[in-house]
């Protein structure tokens, strides 16, 4: 079975948006391993849409943006703690997008997801946008369409295969703490920060196609 039939599938059985634990739960992949991971990161035009940045902006941000909606919040144990959605104006029009924040992120926004109607079964839980469109992209380019061949081009060679039809780009990076950093860091942890003094964040981006075209993907960025 495939990964957007089985999403589909595992939607439509989960019942509505009550009790805490719902269908946001498992609409995405959470195949996720430290060994897929290279040193590095995503290139920055790739982690904005839309004026919004993962790992910058927050709900807020995304609210006054694309305007007011319902802040859903996820089960504990899953890779994000609240999620907002948008959907075009267009009936006709099926793009979506998704807004995550991260567990212990402060509604700083480490993930952003677009997609289109018939791989996110719950869109009527999203709010109408007039930003939200057809070809809507990344800063670097990145929209629902182009092909395998193409998004490959950009990124080069993935560090996981999702069969049977995802790919992903997963990276782990690091910058040094500064000397007042390591300081205030020490009256917590010791002198251990002083043998390790940095800062370790992951980002990257998974996609999923269809027929050789770009249906779902997914850009992130947030602490280690």
């Amino acid at each position: 079975m495939s990964f957007l039939r089985a999403i589909v599938i595992v939607v439509l059985m989960l019942a509505g948006f009550s009790g805490g634990k719902t269908a946001w739960d498992s609409y995405y992949p959470k195949t996720w391993s430290a060994n897929d991971q290279v040193s590095g990161e995503i290139e920055s035009a790739h982690t904005t849409i839309l004026g919004i940045t993962v790992n910058k902006h927050s709900l807020q941000d995304a609210l006054k943006k694309f305007g007011r909606t319902a802040v859903f919040e996820v089960g504990s144990g899953e890779s994000a703690d609240q999620m907002i959605c948008y959907v075009s104006q267009d009936n006709l029009d099926k793009t979506v997008i998704v807004f995550e924040v991260g567990p212990g992120e402060r509604e700083v926004i480490s993930s952003f997801i677009v997609t289109n109607k018939d791989y996110l079964p719950f869109c009527d839980k999203c709010a109408k946008s007039s930003r939200v469109k057809k070809g809507i992209a990344t800063e670097g380019g990145i929209t629902l369409g182009i092909t395998k061949d193409r998004f490959m081009s950009i990124f080069g060679t993935p560090t996981e295969i999702i069969e049977p039809d995802g790919i992903a780009y997963r990276y782990i990076g690091k910058i040094r703490l500064t000397k007042k950093e390591i300081e205030r860091l020490e009256k917590v942890w010791g002198s251990e920060v002083r043998e390790d003094p940095y800062y370790y964040f992951i980002s990257g981006i998974q996609a999923h196609f269809l027929d050789d075209k770009l249906i779902w993907f997914m850009v992130y960025k947030t602490d280690a």
